[in-house]
């Protein structure tokens, strides 16, 4: 009697299908990654933007003011808003700069704060 080397039909079946899994486990894991990585830099772009906004309206001149603008970075647009006030107990200036991306669906959105 002759003996067949190689596989059965079964064990080629069995070995794609782990095969399959497995490529969709990594497929799926690269994705979140990527999504992570996005979101990172999206939230390090809007830190940017806050702490840009500080340096340059460094002056607590006056109490209770606001001003807003936006910024382009990236062909993205990002607004944020300055917010001078006092702090809870009225010994210090609080300035806040609050934003958010307008052109994403995630609703990012920043605020940093500097006291004075």
């Amino acid at each position: 009697m002759n003996k067949q080397s190689g596989m059965t039909l079964l064990e080629v079946l069995l070995a794609m299908s782990i095969f399959t899994a497995v490529a969709l486990t990594l497929m799926s894991s690269m994705q979140g990654q990527r999504t992570a990585i996005e979101r990172m830099r999206n939230e390090t772009l809007a830190l940017w933007i806050a702490d840009n906004q500080l340096q340059s309206q460094d002056s607590f001149d006056e109490e209770n003011t606001s001003s807003s603008g936006k910024e382009l970075i990236n062909g993205e647009e990002w607004n944020w808003r300055s917010d001078i006030h006092s702090s809870k107990d009225g010994t210090l200036l609080e300035h806040t700069i609050n934003g958010d991306i307008t052109q994403r669906s995630d609703n990012l959105a920043y605020a940093l704060s500097k006291h004075q």
